[in-house]
C-alpha cells in the first residue's frame, strides 16, 4: 500500500490547520515559560541555547527538504517510485553522518559556542546556557533525519503524517514544564526538547517503514543525488535561514542590555511568528512542490502565475496581520504572558519589541516564498548573495539603532533589513523568469493597505470600548476584549476587501466554501 496523495487544496488545508495547531502549541510553551520563569537570566539562557540549535538544525535540515523535493520529483517523473526511494535512502545515510558530527560538536563545544552567541552574559548565565545547549544537542540530528522523511512524504504529495509529527517537541515541553519544572527547573524543558525531537523522527519513520518507503542505509556517495544535494546544501542552508540568522544577531546584541532582554525579544518573536508561520509557511510549503514540478516540466508561464498568486495571497494576509499586532500589541502581550513571574515591566519591554518586529511581518512571509521559488529553479547562489547583504545591513543597522533606541532598535533593524531584502529577491526573480505580475501585486497591495487601515482604526477604537463594557480583571475578560477587537477588525477588513473587489478575498472565500462542501460531503 502506498502513501495517499493529496491535491493542492487539501494539502493547503492540512498544512494550514496543522501549522495553526503547531503555532498554538508553540505559543502555549512560551506562555508556560513566561509564567514559570518570566524575563530572567534563566529564560535568556534557554532561548539562546534553543535558538542556536534551531538556527542550526532548521535551515540545514530544511535544505535537504527543499533540495530533495525537486530531485525526488525528477526521479518520480523520469525513473519511477523505486528510484526516488533509493535516492532518499542514500541521502538519509549522508544526513545521519553529517548531522551526527554536528551534534557531537554542539555537545563538546557548548561553552565556547555560548560565549560567541551571547558575549554579554554573566559567567553564571553562560554556564546555564552551556548546560542547556549540551542537553538539547541531539535535537540537531533528529530534526535533520525528520527533514529527510518530510521530503519523501511531500514528494509523494502526502502531508498529514509529518504535520502530526511536528507537534512532538512542543507537547513534550508542555508536559515536562507542568510536571518536572518545579523540581528540575529549566533543565527539564531542555531534556523534553530532545525527547520530543526523537518522537518527531520515530513516528513518521515507522509509517514509512510500514509502507515500504524506506531504503536500506547506503554509503554510495557516487549516487547522483548526493552530488546534486551537496552542491546546493551550503548555499541553500544559509539562504533559507535569513530570519533565524537575524534572530541570532538579535540575541547577541540583546545579551549586553541586561537580564530579560533576550527573553523579551523571544516572546515577541513567538507572537509575530504565529501569522508568519501559519499563513506564510503553509502557503509556501504547499506551493513549493507545485513550483518544482512546473519547473521540471518547463512550464514557465504557469510557474510565474502560481508564484504571483502566492505572493498576492501572502500580502493580503500579511498586511492586516501586521496592523493588528501593532495596534493591539500591549493587550495581546498582557493577555498571553502577564501572569506568574511575567509582570508589568516584562509586558512593557515585550510590547516594544513586538511593535518593531510587527513592521516586518509581510517581509518575513514573502521571504519564505521567494527563497523557495529560487530553490524550485535550482538556484541557491542568488538568494545566498542577497542573504549575505541582508545580514550585513541588519548588523550595521543594529549598531546604529541600539544606541538611539535601546532594545527597540534591535527588532526595528531586523524589520528594515528584511523589507529591503524582499525587493532584492523579487528583482532577482524578475530577471530570471520575467515578469511575475508586478502591476497586479501592486494593485492588490494598495487595496489591502486601504482595507487594513480601516481595520486598524476599528481595532483601535473598539478595544477601549470593550474594556469599559467588559471591565472585570481576568484572562477570560481580556480574551473577550482582545478577541472582540480583532474579530471586529477582521470583519471590517473582509468587507472592505470585498467592496474593493479584491481577487484574493474572492479566492479565499471560494476556497473556504470548497472546504466546507468537502467536509459536508465526507460526513
Amino acid at each position: 500500500m502506498g502513501l495517499s496523495r493529496q491535491n493542492t487544496s487539501s494539502a493547503t488545508l492540512v498544512l494550514l490547520v496543522g501549522t495553526l495547531i503547531g503555532r498554538v502549541l508553540g505559543l502555549a510553551v512560551q506562555i508556560i515559560i513566561a509564567s514559570l520563569f518570566g524575563t530572567t537570566a534563566a529564560t535568556d539562557a534557554y532561548f539562546v541555547a534553543f535558538g542556536f540549535l534551531t538556527a542550526l538544525a532548521s535551515p540545514m535540515a530544511g535544505t535537504f527538504t527543499m533540495t530533495m523535493i525537486p530531485i525526488l520529483s525528477d526521479y518520480l517523473a523520469k525513473e519511477g517510485k523505486q528510484a526516488a526511494i533509493q535516492a532518499s535512502g542514500v541521502m538519509f545515510s549522508v544526513t545521519l553522518i553529517v548531522f551526527g558530527i554536528a551534534t557531537a560538536i554542539c555537545l563538546g563545544a557548548a561553552t565556547p559556542i555560548v560565549r560567541v552567541l551571547a558575549p554579554g552574559f554573566s559567567p553564571e548565565t553562560t554556564r546555564t546556557a552551556s548546560l542547556l545547549l549540551a542537553i538539547m544537542s541531539p535535537t540537531v540530528l533528529f530534526l535533520a533525519l525528520n527533514a529527510m522523511q518530510v521530503s519523501v512524504f511531500h514528494s509523494f504529495r502526502h502531508f498529514l503524517v509529518p504535520t502530526i509529527a511536528s507537534f512532538g517537541i512542543d507537547l513534550a515541553v508542555i508536559l515536562s514544564a507542568l510536571t518536572f519544572s518545579s523540581r528540575f527547573g529549566i533543565s527539564s524543558l531542555a531534556a523534553a526538547v530532545s525527547i520530543g525531537a526523537a518522537v518527531r523522527f520515530l513516528f513518521p519513520f515507522s509509517v514509512l517503514a510500514r509502507k515500504r518507503y524506506v531504503a536500506p542505509l547506503s554509503l554510495d556517495f557516487s549516487h547522483p543525488a548526493v552530488r546534486k544535494v551537496t552542491l546546493s546544501a551550503v548555499p541553500v542552508s544559509i539562504a533559507s535561514s535569513v530570519f533565524l540568522i537575524n534572530l541570532l544577531l538579535d540575541r547577541g546584541f540583546a545579551s549586553v542590555l541586561g537580564p530579560g532582554s533576550v527573553g523579551a525579544l523571544e516572546f515577541a518573536v513567538r507572537v509575530v511568528s504565529l501569522p508568519v508561520i501559519v499563513f506564510g509557511g503553509a502557503v509556501s510549503t504547499a506551493v513549493f512542490p507545485t513550483l518544482s514540478s512546473l519547473e521540471a516540466r518547463k512550464k514557465t508561464d504557469q510557474f510565474r502565475e502560481t508564484l504571483s498568486l502566492a505572493l498576492r495571497m501572502l500580502i493580503w494576509v500579511g498586511i492586516p496581520s501586521s496592523v493588528g499586532l501593532i495596534v493591539l500589541r500591549t493587550p495581546i502581550v498582557r493577555l498571553l504572558f502577564e501572569r506568574g513571574s511575567f509582570g508589568a515591566d516584562s509586558t512593557r519591554i515585550t510590547s516594544i519589541a513586538l511593535l518593531n518586529y510587527s513592521l516586518g511581518v509581510v517581509a518575513y512571509m514573502l521571504n519564505v516564498a521567494t527563497v523557495r521559488a529560487y530553490f524550485s529553479l535550482k538556484d541557491a547562489i542568488t538568494p545566498l548573495k542577497i542573504v549575505g547583504l541582508i545580514v550585513g545591513i541588519n548588523a550595521l543597522l543594529k549598531l546604529a539603532l541600539i544606541r538611539l533606541l535601546g532594545l527597540a532598535g534591535i527588532p526595528l533593524a531586523t524589520s528594515i533589513a528584511s523589507t529591503l531584502g524582499i525587493f532584492f529577491l523579487l528583482e532577482g526573480l524578475r530577471r530570471r523568469i520575467g515578469s511575475i505580475g508586478g502591476n497586479r501585486i501592486l494593485v492588490s497591495g494598495v487595496k489591502t493597505i486601504l482595507a487594513s487601515i480601516l481595520m486598524g482604526v476599528v481595532c483601535w477604537a473598539i478595544y477601549p470600548w470593550l474594556c469599559r463594557l467588559v471591565s472585570p480583571p481576568g484572562v477570560r475578560y481580556q480574551l473577550l476584549q482582545v478577541g472582540g477587537a480583532l474579530a471586529a477588525g477582521v470583519v471590517v477588513f473582509l468587507a472592505c476587501s470585498t467592496a474593493l473587489r479584491s481577487d484574493e478575498a474572492r479566492r479565499a472565500l471560494a476556497l473556504a466554501t470548497r472546504f466546507r462542501k468537502d467536509g459536508a460531503a465526507s460526513r
